[in-house]
């Protein structure tokens, strides 16, 4: 009968912690599923600002910051015109002319828009960018035989 002498407690566990009270029977919130940040980067360097972008707002619309989603997609878009606008306008079709507005774009996207709507200390789930570049390249692919069909046709 020793066992019987103990005080059990039956109440569900709890803990203040500032002056919050939390307990196992609170609602837990699923976690996060968003594309990384640095996976964001890297495919807005290869592929541009505007791609990054892309991911960046569907990450956007995943949490409670859906008010960043209009700023990073228009973000993206003006950063493409000026891109086609400024090679168009010093001639210059170099590799390293994109890859500059490229890290460009990638750092901002990265630097600004993700500590300004999901903040550094944000925990979250990777989501797979598997599909997001199977899209890509494949627009790209059907750009570039359009492209391909316009040069080769004689007006």
């Amino acid at each position: 009968m020793e066992n019987a002498d103990r005080n059990i407690n039956l109440e569900p566990y709890s803990q203040t912690d500032a002056n919050v009270e939390y307990s196992i029977f609170d609602e837990v919130k699923p976690p996060l599923h968003l594309y990384p940040k640095y996976t964001i980067y890297w495919l807005s360097i290869l592929f541009g600002s505007l791609f990054g972008s892309i991911l960046m707002a569907l990450n956007f619309k995943k949490t409670e910051e859906k008010k960043g989603v209009v700023p990073v997609l228009i973000f993206g878009i003006l950063v493409m015109i000026l891109h086609i606008a400024t090679r168009q306008l010093i001639n210059n079709k170099s590799l390293i002319f994109s890859l500059v507005f490229n890290i460009t774009g990638a750092k901002i996207l990265k630097d600004v828009f993700w500590r300004k709507y999901i903040g550094d200390n944000t925990t979250y789930d990777d989501r797979s960018v598997l599909v997001p570049v199977i899209i890509v390249i494949g627009i790209g692919l059907i750009l570039s035989f359009f492209i391909y069909l316009l040069g080769s046709l004689k007006f």
